[in-house]
């Protein structure tokens, strides 16, 4: 047939030299016609079926999106694929039910048992797939990227914008080291008592310091007998606190807690907080519980002294999260050269 087709055209062409093209299809036979015009026809059909596909793929693609940016607030979407997750058993179905994502490492194609480049004339980084699963009540889609810093950056702004996303592999693995590195209360609070070289005027300064950086405005309470120290306001009302620097095993008793209740009472307060280095005692805790004063001792105070950026309640994920800072734990020099 191809070989009829060929000989067909080359005596096409001496015979219709000065022929118009509409002419020439009188010239053509039957059989090469019929040819020719079943394959226009399956070029027309291919076509409308690539560009109907095309028409389908975007209408879902901006679905997708208008979903997400809808229940997320995600504007931005140029560096992921989306899609609505699997059934059971497929490659990016989750059973958790709950917002989630993975993280899988970029490698080089030949490595080192470190992680570095292998020395070969022909090698290459493995850009590895990280995916995020977010629900939208019945719905759960799936948005896939292989940049490290993309994912993590749009996890830490939907956690910021209030979205729960439980940790990847990484960040629980981080949260591990840290209790492991973690001192106990006793070497913590005995460390702040050393730093200070059991000066009380240096203690309160330290205490000034760090409740100043947790957004209290402190300042110097009246004089008084009963070691108040500095008053800031909550809710227009003042506070009274005092700071108490004592050895660990010093046990604070009830007497000093109505001692500085009635301090705060002499001062027109009806509030305390009382920073301690020692321990309270059953009567202690007990009536500080009834009377408004806030004890900070033991693992808060430790919070306090150690944690130079306070986190609130809802942004305890800022502690643990993953940073492209605990990247350069996880890869070679190498790699991160790669991807910054």
């Amino acid at each position: 047939m191809i070989e009829n087709f060929i000989l067909f055209a080359e005596r096409l062409q001496l015979l219709t030299a000065d022929i118009t093209p509409i002419a020439l299809l009188s010239v053509i036979p039957s059989n090469v016609f019929q040819y020719l015009l079943f394959l226009l026809i399956i070029f027309f059909f291919v076509l409308l079926t690539a560009i109907f596909g095309s028409i389908i793929s975007s209408i879902q693609k901006w679905s997708k999106e208008k979903s997400l940016r809808k229940a997320f607030g995600i504007t931005d979407f140029s560096k992921y694929k989306i899609r609505k997750m699997g059934r059971t058993g497929s490659k990016y179905y989750r059973d958790t039910g709950s917002n989630c994502f993975e993280i899988n490492l970029p490698h080089w194609k030949f490595a080192n048992e470190d992680g570095s480049r292998q020395n070969r004339r022909v090698n290459k980084v493995v850009w590895e797939e990280c995916s995020l699963w977010l629900h939208d009540r019945h719905k759960t889609y799936v948005m896939t990227t292989t940049s490290l810093h993309d994912i993590i950056f749009l996890v830490h702004t939907l956690r910021e914008q209030g979205v729960d996303i439980a940790p990847c592999r990484q960040e629980l693995e981080k949260q591990e080291r840290m209790e492991r590195e973690k001192k106990s209360v006793e070497e913590a609070i005995g460390d702040v008592i050393e730093s200070v070289q059991g000066n009380e005027e240096q203690f309160v300064e330290l205490c000034r310091q760090r409740l100043t950086l947790r957004g209290s405005t402190l300042s110097d309470a009246p004089k008084n007998d009963y070691g108040l120290n500095f008053f800031y306001r909550k809710n227009s009302q003042p506070v009274m606190v005092k700071c108490q620097l004592v050895p660990r095993d010093y046990l604070v008793g009830i007497e000093e807690m109505k001692g500085v209740k009635a301090g705060a009472e002499e001062l027109f307060a009806e509030s305390c907080l009382f920073i301690t280095t020692g321990h309270l005692s059953v009567a202690a805790a007990g009536f500080a519980l009834t009377n408004e004063i806030e004890i900070v001792t033991d693992e808060r105070l430790v919070e306090i002294m150690e944690e130079d950026q306070p986190v609130s309640a809802d942004r305890m994920f800022a502690r643990w999260e993953l940073t492209n800072n605990d990247l350069k734990s996880l890869l070679s020099e190498d790699l991160l050269s790669q991807i910054f």
